[in-house]
Parts: C-alpha cells; sequence; structure tokens
C-alpha cells in the first residue's frame, strides 16, 4: 500500500516528502545521500487526481500547505 512519508537526509539534513510504498525505509537524496523514513502520515487510501468526493477538502488542504512551505523555501534560499 502506498502513503505519504517524510525523508530526513543522514547527509545534508534535507527533509522531502514521497508517495511510495509504505515498505520503504530509506530513499537517495538530491545530494547523493541516504534518506531515511522520518514520520509517517498514516496509510490512507488517496486519489491524487482530487476526484474522490470524500477526500477532495483533505487533498486541497494538504496542497495548500505544500504549496506555501515550498514557497517559505524558496525565499529562504534566495
Amino acid at each position: 500500500m502506498r502513503g505519504y512519508f517524510n525523508f530526513k537526509c543522514e547527509t545534508c539534513g534535507e527533509v522531502s516528502e514521497d508517495f511510495i510504498e509504505n515498505t520503504v525505509e530509506e530513499v537517495k537524496c538530491v545530494c547523493g545521500g541516504k534518506s531515511v523514513k522520518s514520520i509517517c502520515y498514516g496509510m490512507a487510501t488517496v486519489k491524487a487526481d482530487g476526484t474522490d468526493p470524500n477526500n477532495v477538502r483533505a487533498w486541497d488542504k494538504w496542497a495548500r500547505v505544500r504549496e506555501q512551505r515550498a514557497k517559505q523555501v524558496a525565499k529562504q534560499n534566495s
């Protein structure tokens, strides 16, 4: 089953979020280091296209929060 999981790089400290299988414990960071699973958002089943009427509000909120976070990171890095 797939879910949203955060991974933190052991080399640079970058935190990334991926929609992947729940059995994956580590992924490769953009810096080349190893990112390990740090925070689990649960095992919710979500249609990522936003067409599931039961999850549209949750998906919209998640998308808004993610966009705001990306803007903050971009502002800090500039």
